[in-house]
Order: structure tokens, then sequence, then C-alpha cells
């Protein structure tokens, strides 16, 4: 009987650590009303991709016309950052010049409201012309999250999100992500429970397509049981 059992019990863990998932995901963004920007912030997938991610302070704006077709004309915004913290990739120039085009926010009714003095993050792929944002977002605060500064908890999710990328087992990377989801609170717990979400379903396909083995581990820094004649 013990034998029957095994299986179905180990395929029953991960779903429901993703039910609990699905409240999670859903209780912060509900319970912190001037974080709504937060909703839906999964920054995993554009982390993976990028170049270059960095925090960088907006140190100027400037608007050029363009004129398009022969009369119509558009409006391109350029905006200038310095680099304060480097987490992926290499940057050596003192300033990043990027326009409203590279970072993808021309169609959003905020886009000038980028601001000398503010701190943001930039997740930057490479294009033909240099760097540019690859994946769009919805708003300009998720294209570009405002960081309050270096300390912003923010940072600390992305560089968990970024070690879990850096690891090859599927297994450790979901113990990544929820030793990072321990020490983290508020909104920058979002992006963390939209990467577990995702490689819990992950580990479920993979047990599905095993046989009902268990490819996550039960417990964080343990390795998964091994069958026992």
């Amino acid at each position: 009987m013990k034998a029957k059992y095994r299986p179905v019990n180990r395929l029953a863990r991960p779903i429901v650590c993703i039910c609990l998932l699905f409240l999670l995901l859903a209780w912060p963004a509900k319970s912190i009303a001037h974080d709504e920007w937060f909703r839906g912030l999964d920054l995993e997938p554009a982390l993976s991709e990028a170049s270059l991610v960095l925090a960088g302070r907006v140190v100027d704006v400037s608007r050029t016309g363009i004129t398009v077709g022969g009369k119509g004309e558009r409006t391109l915004l350029q905006f200038k950052f310095v680099p304060v913290l480097t987490l992926k990739g290499v940057f050596s120039r003192e300033s990043l010049s990027l326009t409203s085009d590279d970072i993808g926010i021309q169609g959003f009714s905020d886009a000038a409201s980028l601001e000398p003095g503010e701190l943001r993050l930039l997740i930057l792929g490479r294009s033909s012309q240099g760097y540019a944002i690859q994946r769009q977002s919805s708003s300009l605060e998720q294209a570009v999250p405002l960081l309050r500064d270096s300390n912003d908890g923010l940072l600390e999710t992305v560089k968990v999100l970024l070690a879990m990328n850096a690891s090859r087992e599927r297994p450790r990377k979901v113990v990544v992500l929820l030793e990072g989801l321990r020490k983290q609170r508020g909104p920058s717990v979002i992006p963390l429970a939209w990467g577990i979400r995702a490689s819990l379903a992950a580990c479920s396909t993979d047990i599905g397509r095993n046989g009902g083995h268990q490819s996550c581990p039960k417990h964080p820094g343990r390795s998964p049981p091994t069958k026992t004649s």
C-alpha cells in the first residue's frame, strides 16, 4: 500500500504549493494600495535575457521634435542615466543615454514623468543599435521601476532572481527563490512569487513526465529522495 501511495503524495505537494502561491501573489498587491503598479510584476524572464542590469540615476531629460512622413510630428524623449549599481553585465562609461524608443515607453502617457534625481531599475538587452529594453511592459513604472535608494528591496529581489538564473538545477532554483522570499517584505516579494510559481509549475510538469518521480526538494537545502530497493 505504501508503494502505491507515495507517488501520489509526491505529486500532490507541488500542486498544493502552487495553490498557496496563487494566494501569495494576490495578497500583497491588494493589501498595499499605493503600490498597485507592482501587480503582475514578473521580472525573471527579462532578467534571464538581459545583457545589462543596473540601477541608474536620471540626470537629464530632453525632448527632440521629429518630422514623420513629411508633415507629421512626434516627440522623441532622451534620458541620461548615471550608473549607481551594476547587477549584471559590465558598463564602464560614466553615463548611459536611452531614448523613449529604447525604453519602449513612447506609447505611455506618463513617459515624461521620469525626472532628474530619480533612481530607476534598467533591465536592458542588446539591439542592433545598442542597449534597449527587450520586453514590453504595461506601464512606465514596470518598464523602468522607481527605486527608493540603493538599498531598495526590489534590488535584493533582482539579486535573488539573478542567482536563481545562474543555477542549472531546477530544484536548486526553487530553494534559492524560497530563501530569498523569507527575507523580503512588501511588494518586492511579488517578482519572487512569480518566479516560484513558474519553477513549481515546471517541476510539476517534470513529475508528470517522470511518472510521479519528485524533482523538487521536500525541504530547502536537501536533495530529492532516492528510491530504495
